[in-house]
C-alpha cells in the first residue's frame, strides 16, 4: 500500500496566500504588457518556481507500507573468549560445585530457557570471539543490524570482558537505532573467588653452575584474612628450597625466590604455593618450567693500590672459587706491581683485553701518576656500557676513588661522594650494615634462607669501623644496605648500592670490612656475597656466545607484544673488536614465520652491533646471527612468554552488561534468572508493518528543478529588459 504524507505545517496556508498574490499581480501585469507572450511565460515560471518551493517546505513524503512475511528474529550472541574458562561458584557461599563460565552458557543453552520463543521469532544461536587472545564485544554487535534485516531483538550471554576494538556502548546505540533491543545475561560471579593465586612466575633462561637464581614471582591473597603460607621451588619432586610468605586480606607479595643450581644440564622446576584449606581454586597454585645450567668459568680483574685486609681476603676468595678466573693488579704510586700467582704487571690497554673480563673490581684507586689514566678510564666506562661487563666500587681509607668523578667513570658511580672528608668517615663502635626492603631478598644479599632470617643473619655480621664519604645516591640507583647508626638529612647513608649503566651493572660497596664476616665461620658468608656478585654481574654476557661473537637480548624472557633489543659484540680472526662488518639476525618461531633484523653498529669502536624486533608471537624463536665475511655465527633460542589480554579468573564485569541493556530499552539479568530475560522478550510488542519512505523534498533532482526554474526566469526577465 502507498500514500504520500506532508509534513508542511505552518508553512502550508502562508504559502498558499503568497501563491494566490504572486498569481493576481502576473494576471496584472500581463493585461498591461504590450509583449504579452513573453511575459506570460515569464509569469509561468515564476509560478512553477514557487509552487516547487512550497511542495519543498511542506516535505512530501511516499510512504510504501509493506506486511512482515517472515517472522522477527531474535539472535542469541554467546562469548566464547577465553576469560570463560574462569571457574566461578554455582551460588555464593558453595564451596563445591565450581564451573567454568563456557559451561554456565552450555547450561543454559541446554535447558531450554529460550525455547518459549520459538514460536514466535526465528532463534539463531552464534558464538564470538572463540579462541580468540582478545574479546572484541562491540563488533559482533554492530553487524547484526547489516546481516539481518527482520532482527527485533539480541541476547547476549557473556561475562562482559572486553579488551579490544571500541566501546560497545556505541554498537548498542546503533541497535537502539534500528529499534533493537539488547538483552544481557551476566555470566560469572562478579566478585573474586577465595583464592590463593601464583599470579606471575619469571624465571632466567639459564643459570651458571653454583649460581644462585633468582626467581621473580607475584602472589595474590583473595581471601578475607592474612594468610601465612610459604612458597616451594621443587626439582624432581623434592623441595630445594623455601619461602614463608605473610599476605594481608586482598593483597599481594611480590619478590624473588632464590634456587641453586647445583647440577649441569636441563632442570625441570616448579614454584608451588600450598593449597590453603579456604582456596576454592587449587588449579592456579604452582607454575612448572625448564632451565638450562651450564659451566662457564668467568673472567674477574681486581685493580687495587696496596694490599689492604679487603683486597687480600677478597682475592682469596675468588682465586679459591671454581668458577672463575683470577687477575689482580696493585697500581700504586710508591710501590711497583705486585707479583705473584694471578697477578699481571700492567692494566691492560686494549679493548680486546678488557672486554675478555666480566667483572672488574676496583680498589682505593684514582687518577692519577702511577694509577689509572684518562683513557683506561674510559675504556672501563665503555665495557661497561656497551659489552655488559659489570663493576664494582671497593673505595677505602686513602679517599683516592674521589677523583674517578671528573673521569669517564664519574657518570658510573652509583652515589655522590662528600668531597669535603675525602678519607672517609670512622668510629669507635662497630657499625652494621641494615638491609633495606631491596636487600632483604635481593640476589646479592641473600645470605640466608628467609628475607627475616637474613635481616637478622646481617645484623649480625661482624660490623665495620670505617664507611666511605657517601652524601646520597644518584637517580635510579638502588639501595641495598646503609648505614645502621650514620645519618645525614637524606636520611641513613648508603652503603651497598647497585645500578644500571648501558649493558652493565654497577655496584659500590662503602665500607672495607667484609674480610670480617669470616670470624667464627670462616668462608661461609664472605665467599658466598662475593661469588654471588660476579655471577649477577656476568649473568647477561654470557645468554649466547660463540667464538669470536656474543649475543646479549633484553629481556631475557620477553612477553609476548614487546620489543626485544638485540645487542651482538663480534671480533676479527685476531681477536680485535671488528666495526664494520655486516651482521645479521635470522629470528625464527618455531611455529612458522621468519624476521630478519639487520644489527647496526653502534660507535665508540667496541665491535658491538644493536637491532630490535617486536615478539609478535608466543614460543620458542631460533636466533641465527652472522657475519659471512668474517666467518662469524652463533645461535641460540630465546622464549617468549604468551601475554593474554585476556585473562582467567578476573570477576564478571556485570556493570558494561547493564549499561548495554540499558541504552537499547532492554532488560539484564544474571545466569540463573536468564528466564526472566527471555519473559521480557515474549512481552515485546507486535512488531509493526515495515515502511518505505521516499522523501520527494530531499532528492538531488528535486533542488536541481528548483535552481533551474529560478535561473531561466532571470535569463528571461533580463532578455525582457526588466530590471
Amino acid at each position: 500500500m502507498t500514500h504520500w504524507e506532508f509534513q508542511g505545517g505552518m508553512w502550508v496556508w502562508p504559502g498558499a496566500a503568497l501563491a494566490l498574490v504572486l498569481l493576481w499581480l502576473g494576471w496584472r501585469h500581463l493585461h498591461r504588457s504590450a509583449n504579452r507572450g513573453r511575459i506570460l511565460a515569464l509569469e509561468i515560471l515564476r509560478l512553477l518556481a514557487v509552487i516547487v518551493i512550497l511542495v519543498t517546505l511542506m516535505r512530501p513524503e511516499r510512504v510504501q507500507t509493506y506486511e512482515r512475511e517472515r517472522q522477527p528474529r531474535v539472535v542469541v550472541l554467546t562469548d566464547g573468549s577465553r576469560s570463560m574458562e574462569t571457574r566461578d561458584q554455582v551460588a555464593p557461599g558453595e564451596q563445591e560445585g565450581l564451573v567454568g563460565r563456557g559451561e554456565w552458557i552450555d547450561q543454559v543453552l541446554e535447558s531450554n530457557v529460550i525455547a518459549p520463543l520459538r514460536p514466535r521469532y526465528q532463534l539463531t544461536v552464534e558464538r564470538f570471539a572463540e579462541d580468540a587472545a582478545v574479546t572484541d564485544l562491540s563488533s559482533p554487535l554492530a553487524e547484526l543490524p547489516e546481516r539481518y534485516d527482520n532482527l527485533e531483538a539480541v541476547i547476549l550471554l557473556s561475562d562482559g570482558d572486553w579488551n579490544a576494538g571500541e566501546s560497545p556502548a556505541g554498537a548498542a546505540t546503533r541497535l537502539a537505532v534500528n529499534g533493537v533491543r539488547l538483552f544481557t545475561i551476566g555470566i560469572g560471579s562478579s566478585d573474586y573467588l577465595p583464592d590463593l593465586v601464583l599470579d606471575q612466575v619469571k624465571p632466567p633462561s639459564y643459570s651458571l653452575l653454583g649460581e644462585h637464581v633468582s626467581i621473580p614471582y607475584r602472589v595474590q591473597n583473595r581471601l578475607p584474612r592474612e594468610v601465612r603460607t610459604e612458597l616451594l621451588v621443587q626439582e624432581e619432586g623434592r623441595v630445594a628450597t623455601r619461602k614463608n610468605l605473610v599476605i594481608p586480606p586482598g593483597g599481594s607479595s611480590q619478590g624473588a625466590i632464590l634456587w641453586h643450581a647445583a647440577r649441569l644440564g636441563e632442570q625441570e622446576l616448579k614454584v608451588t604455593l600450598p593449597v590453603d584449606p579456604s582456596e576454592i581454586d587449587p588449579l592456579n597454585n604452582e607454575h612448572a618450567f625448564r632451565l638450562t645450567v651450564r659451566q662457564e668459568r668467568l673472567r674477574v680483574l681486581i685493580v687495587e693500590s696496596r694490599p689492604r685486609w679487603e683486597y687480600r681476603f677478597l682475592r682469596n676468595a675468588l682465586s679459591r672459587d671454581p668458577g672463575i678466573e683470577l687477575e689482580c693488579l696493585l697500581l700504586h704510586p710508591l710501590l711497583p706491581p705486585g707479583e705473584g700467582a694471578d697477578y699481571i704487571q700492567s692494566f691492560p690497554e686494549g679493548r680486546e683485553q678488557l672486554a675478555s673480563y666480566d667483572t672488574i673490581f676496583l680498589g682505593d684507586i684514582g687518577i692519577g701518576e702511577g694509577e689509572l689514566t684518562l683513557r683506561q678510564a674510559e675504556l672501563l666506562a665503555g665495557v661497561v656500557q656497551q659489552l655488559g661487563s659489570g663493576l664494582v666500587f671497593l673505595p677505602g681509607s686513602r679517599g683516592r676513588q674521589l677523583t674517578l668523578a671528573d673521569s669517564a667513570l664519574g657518570p658510573l658511580l652509583p652515589i655522590l661522594y662528600d668531597e669535603k672528608n675525602p678519607r672517609g668517615f670512622g668510629t669507635e663502635l662497630a657499625a652494621n650494615l641494615e638491609l633495606t626492603n631491596d636487600g632483604a631478598d635481593h640476589l646479592l644479599t641473600m645470605l640466608a634462607r628467609t628475607p627475616a632470617i637474613n635481616r637478622r643473619l646481617w645484623s649480625q655480621l661482624p660490623g665495620f669501623y670505617w664507611c666511605a664519604p657517601v652524601v646520597r645516591t644518584r637517580p635510579g640507583a638502588q639501595v641495598l644496605a646503609v648505614h645502621s647508626v650514620m645519618r645525614n638529612r637524606w636520611g641513613r647513608l648508603p652503603l651497598l648500592v647497585t645500578r644500571a649503566h648501558g649493558q652493565g651493572n654497577v655496584l659500590f660497596m662503602g665500607t672495607d670490612s667484609a674480610w670480617r664476616w669470616r670470624k667464627g665461620v670462616e668462608d661461609v658468608y664472605h665467599y658466598r656475597f662475593w661469588g654471588q656478585v660476579v655471577r649477577w654481574m656476568a649473568h647477561p654476557r654470557h645468554l649466547a656466545q660463540e667464538e669470536g661473537i656474543r649475543l646479549v637480548f633484553s629481556p631475557e624472557m620477553p612477553r609476548q607484544g614487546e620489543t626485544v633489543m638485540l645487542h651482538a659484540s663480534l671480533l676479527d680472526q685476531a681477536g680485535f673488536p671488528l666495526g664494520n662488518a655486516r651482521l645479521s639476525a635470522d629470528i625464527t618461531a618455531r611455529e612458522g614465520g621468519q624476521t630478519r633484523v639487520l644489527l647496526q653498529p653502534e660507535p665508540g669502536g667496541w665491535g658491538v652491533y644493536t637491532g630490535r624486533f617486536d615478539a609478535q608471537a608466543a614460543g620458542v624463536h631460533d636466533i641465527v646471527v652472522e657475519a659471512a665475511e668474517v666467518d662469524r655465527r652463533l645461535a641460540t633460542t630465546i622464549e617468549i612468554t604468551p601475554y593474554a589480554r585476556e585473562r582467567t579468573g578476573q570477576p564478571a564485569n556485570h556493570a558494561i552488561l547493564r549499561e548495554l541493556a540499558r541504552i537499547t530499552g532492554g532488560a539484564f539479568a544474571t545466569a540463573q534468572r536468564a528466564s526472566d530475560v527471555v519473559d521480557q522478550v515474549r512481552l515485546l510488542p507486535e512488531s509493526e508493518p515495515l515502511q518505505v519512505r521516499f522523501m520527494l523534498w530531499s532528492q538531488w533532482w528535486w533542488g536541481l528543478l528548483l535552481l533551474l526554474l529560478l535561473a531561466a526566469y532571470w535569463s528571461l526577465r533580463k532578455l525582457s529588459g526588466l530590471a
